[in-house]
């Protein structure tokens, strides 16, 4: 199980786009994924507003099937005001906001499910309200992980306390990285911002990429390269060689590679764009990789239709070349939190051998 949060300090480079198809992805390849919708502007909520599947229809587990009719799970609490309370109390207002949230939890698709927001989420910005939200949401996130086998959370485009404990509590957070200089620089903020957080992995990709605009791609590259050294990997086979040939095709086989690790490098003072070492981590820091995921997602018109009838690309056979992208980046990120999940459980198996070492069995 993982959970998995996009985030991003610019707006416009699909974060919310990615975040549905991602998880539409996931589902499609059998996982009971869910989606939390944690900008308070709740585009992803309003996206499944905008088209009911028959699945929807059909019924839940939790007896509410209407997205449209839901709101913020945590819109409750705000209106009674219960989160202005005391710490003693603190526990017992977080069990209230775990019982509203787990009902209101609705399927959208077959093996996916959306927690809902709305602009009450707001009121989580300042205050007592803020500090409540940091003690309930890793609870909120340890009672899903018992229901799902990924988590996937669409964050709003700031820095805020919603944001923060999104990628604090997460797995792998992934940065949507279009080809202008302004995204890279969010990037680099974002990192910078969170450098005091451990526990995640970060990972970037390419998105909104134009296929003609290869002066630009070029310039993007330099300037990712110009401050952290790559590690390409090796691809895997074509999945149909009789497609090999074709350019489209070909563009689409990064779906199918390995993940390209950007290792982490110590700061050169003589590069003034470079990033520093709470941007990248402690240069001492070299557990905590950066993945440049091989997969791209190209800019499309069909993205923007599919946007105004609420489908993802999993939705229709016809737009079956953009599924295969998001089901490349899927792949990559399973792949991620599988190495991810080897490398926790060989660290669970050196400990275990030490503490045998320093404490021997009587016999």
């Amino acid at each position: 199980m993982g959970v998995i949060c996009f985030a991003s300090l610019k707006g416009g480079v699909g974060k919310t786009t990615l975040s549905l198809n991602i998880a539409g992805a996931l589902a499609a390849r059998g996982c009971e994924t869910l989606l939390i919708d944690l900008d308070p502007a709740g585009h992803s909520s309003r996206f499944f507003q905008r088209s009911v599947s028959p699945f929807q229809r059909s019924g839940s587990r939790s007896g509410t099937t209407d997205v449209s009719n839901i709101q913020s799970p945590l819109a409750k609490l705000f209106l009674s005001g219960r989160l202005d309370v005391d710490n003693d109390e603190l526990g017992t207002v977080i069990e209230t906001a775990l019982e509203l949230c787990l009902p209101m939890i609705a399927p959208v698709r077959p093996r996916m499910a959306l927690l809902p927001a709305g602009p009450e989420l707001r009121h989580f910005l300042w205050g007592k309200a803020a500090r409540t939200f940091r003690s309930f949401f890793p609870r909120l996130l340890e009672e899903l992980r018992c229901s799902y086998d990924y988590v996937v959370i669409d964050t709003p485009p700031d820095y805020n306390v919603l944001s923060r404990n999104a990628i604090a509590a997460s797995d792998l957070v992934v940065v949507p990285l279009d080809a202008s200089a302004m995204s890279i620089d969010c990037l680099e903020e974002l990192v910078k911002s969170c450098a005091h957080i451990k526990g995640p992995t970060w990972s970037i990709l390419r998105t909104m990429v134009n296929r003609q605009a290869s002066r630009v791609r070029e310039l993007a590259a330099e300037r990712l390269h110009s401050n952290l050294n790559v590690a390409h990997g090796m691809p895997h086979p074509a999945e149909d060689e009789a497609d090999a040939d074709d350019d489209i095709e070909a563009n689409l086989e990064d779906a199918d590679r390995f993940i390209e690790m950007m290792e982490r490098r110590e700061t050169r003072q003589s590069n003034p764009n470079g990033f520093s070492a709470a941007a990248t981590g402690s240069t001492e820091d070299a557990e905590s990789p950066i993945y440049l995921l091989n997969s791209v997602v190209y800019r499309t018109e069909q993205q923007n239709r599919l946007s105004f009838l609420g489908k993802t690309a999993f939705d229709t056979r016809a737009t079956f070349r953009l599924a295969e992208q998001y089901g490349g980046v899927a792949r990559e990120l399973e792949e991620i939190l599988s190495l991810l999940s080897e490398e926790a459980d060989n660290s669970l198996s050196v400990a275990d051998l030490m503490t045998a070492a320093h404490h021997p069995s009587a016999g």
